[in-house]
């Protein structure tokens, strides 16, 4: 009778996940099989073929009033893009984008935290230095390790999207013409595998 016992209670506690579990061990969620699904495929991003990664910059050298007109591709160097989520509300409000050339290296900051609104397309104006934005949206600009420690501005952007399928957001696509003044004047327009806004039509 013992032993009868004994099996009992080792095929009740088997049968039973609820006893087998350690104490402050904590079940893993059970999901259905189409949550699963999803989760092992997420949707692909679709690629529009029209789409170019490209900054062009156009800035004065020097006090004379000469301007300087420069287009980068990845046939030039390496883009990198990043995200940031600065109010915490789950969706990205802060995009950096840089250039990393032979003998060029820029920085593009944009954010619209300082709004306490996510990234979205529009015209942000009066902009402030992109980290120090409040109450405006902002903006950042730099090159070879250079900036502005106070500046103004503006940028509109025409696209952006936003990749969730690896859990954290990353950047699918972007465009945005900007402009910033800080004692020399930097205007331009960016695409990140976007497709160019003469062309979405």
């Amino acid at each position: 009778m013992q032993s009868y016992c004994k099996a009992a209670l080792c095929l009740l506690l088997l049968a039973s996940p609820a006893l087998t579990q350690m104490p402050g061990q904590r079940s893993a969620p059970s999901l259905t099989t189409e949550e699963a699904i999803e989760r092992r495929n997420p949707p692909p991003q679709i690629i529009d073929g029209r789409a170019v990664t490209r900054v062009t910059v156009t800035r004065e050298r020097g006090r004379n009033g000469a301007r300087e007109r420069l287009v980068f591709t990845p046939a030039d160097g390496r883009f990198k893009a990043t995200v940031e989520d600065r109010t915490r509300d789950g969706l990205p409000d802060y995009v950096t984008i840089e250039f990393h050339g032979q003998n060029n290296w820029w920085r593009f900051e944009f954010t619209t935290y300082g709004l306490g609104i996510n990234m979205a397309p529009g015209s942000y104006v009066n902009c402030q230095r992109a980290a120090f934005s409040e109450g405006t949206a902002g903006l950042d600009i730099g090159a070879n390790h250079s900036g502005c420690n106070t500046l103004t501005g503006s940028f509109t952007i025409y696209d952006v999207r936003f990749d969730y399928s690896k859990g954290r957001p990353e950047l699918a696509s972007f465009a945005a013409s900007f402009e910033q003044q800080c004692g020399i004047d930097v205007q331009g327009m960016l695409y990140f595998n976007a497709v160019p806004k003469d062309e979405t039509h």
